[in-house]
């Protein structure tokens, strides 16, 4: 671990008396800074009374070039968000393999919402120190707690919906959310003031991705969860959005079976580009892989956010919509969180249902390629037919790693 300078002088010493409100990341501030370290926090994620809060963000006692692989932009996601309207983040560091000049100013030069510039940068013996002058934009909607809740349905999962509908309302009795069906009218839902969806689509296309850009056009709140009709919010899902906080872009929650076991939500590929190989269910979520994603089954995102990185209309249901959407807002410098506060329990399938999902442990080095992996398994929801194809392939598998 890089040892901290003795003394802060010229500039960083300017800013320390500049600004009023300072946050370092670390233990050992050299004044009197709120400190913390959000490697020790789920998700990397601090509270949210931090969030907006700070006028300088110091990541200087210890260097991002030391982090562990797959960390850097989930600890930047999150310093970001502790600055108000306008701030400095101020970042000593060093390259290596896996933190460069590249990747670190590909994702704060491409963030979305933020307009992020170099006040100074000073290189001596191989170690910058840059100064960032950071603008976000549209503060509002990370303030927000307004909700539209958007289902998914064919029609033919009637007891379902009406598990998410009342799952919402227990939770929201006086209907100040709103909720979008996109599927048929049904008198049942009337008591729980839905709004429905009805724009036509080429079914035999299932254009999931279309479907879900229109939902978040004809969302009216900041806050969007676009989920099939298998699932019902947990009792604790507003409850953890407080202690989660409300300044996110693009997330997911906790997911299970009715068994109790865990369903893979926060997920990612096991081969490290965007091709066709082994979905792995990832528990470690303090790390980001290569092709990290969300399950597309229940996603959470700012609604103006979706308006602006949106599904690839192209891609339909089980063509990896939600890896692609994944990775599309990670080039906007927005990585693929995960709120552990908050849960939702999908109904009427069992873990089978996603048994083509691996355990992280079992892929090579478990973040980028795995050599050996299948080219060709599902993406996501794996049907029996698929599942009979496959289930060769595991075995096949299973017997050389045996």
């Amino acid at each position: 671990m890089s040892a901290l300078p003795v003394n802060l002088n010229g500039t960083l010493l300017d800013l320390t008396k500049a600004f009023d409100k300072h946050f370092w990341f670390g233990e050992l501030p050299p004044f009197d800074f709120v400190s913390a370290n959000p490697l020790g926090c789920t998700n990397l994620r601090l509270s949210p009374a931090n969030h907006q809060k700070y006028d300088v963000v110091w990541y200087y006692e210890q260097m991002p070039s030391d982090l562990p692989p797959g960390k850097f932009e989930l600890v930047f996601d999150e310093l970001l968000r502790l600055i108000g309207d306008q701030g400095k983040l101020v970042v000593r560091y060093q390259q290596n393999q896996h933190f460069t000049v590249i990747n670190f100013k590909h994702f704060l030069g491409r963030r979305y919402n933020a307009r992020i510039s170099i006040d100074s940068e000073v290189v001596e013996n191989g170690i910058y120190t840059t100064v960032f002058n950071v603008q976000r934009l549209n503060l509002d909607r990370y303030r927000a707690k307004d909700w539209t809740f958007a289902m998914i349905t064919q029609g033919k999962r009637r007891e379902n919906v009406l598990g998410f509908l009342r799952s919402i309302r227990d939770s929201d009795p006086s209907h100040t959310h709103e909720i979008l069906i996109a599927g048929p009218h049904d008198a049942g839902y009337d008591e729980f003031s839905v709004r429905y969806h009805e724009t036509q689509y080429r079914d035999h296309l299932a254009e999931i991705s279309r479907k879900k850009n229109d939902l978040a056009l004809a969302a009216s709140n900041a806050n969007l969860l676009i989920a099939h009709d298998r699932y019902v919010l947990d009792s604790n899902f507003f409850v953890g959005f407080e202690r989660f906080g409300y300044d996110f872009d693009f997330i997911t929650v906790l997911q299970w079976y009715e068994c109790g076991t865990r369903f893979p939500a926060y997920a990612a590929m096991s081969r490290g580009n965007m091709s066709w190989s082994d979905p792995m269910d990832c528990a470690d979520y303090n790390t980001l892989r290569p092709m990290q994603f969300l399950n597309g089954g229940l996603l959470i995102a700012k609604t103006e956010t979706l308006r602006d990185i949106r599904f690839n209309d192209m891609l339909f249901w089980n063509q990896a919509e939600d890896l692609e959407l994944s990775h599309t807002f990670r080039n906007n410098g927005l990585p693929p969180r995960i709120n552990c506060f908050s849960s939702a329990t999908t109904l009427g399938i069992t873990p089978e249902y996603t048994k083509a999902f691996i355990a992280e442990g079992a892929a090579k080095g478990q973040i980028g390629l795995r050599p050996n992996a299948s080219q060709h398994m599902s993406l996501l929801n794996p049907g029996r037919k698929l599942e009979r194809w496959l289930r060769p392939h595991i075995k096949k598998m299973l017997r050389k790693a045996a």
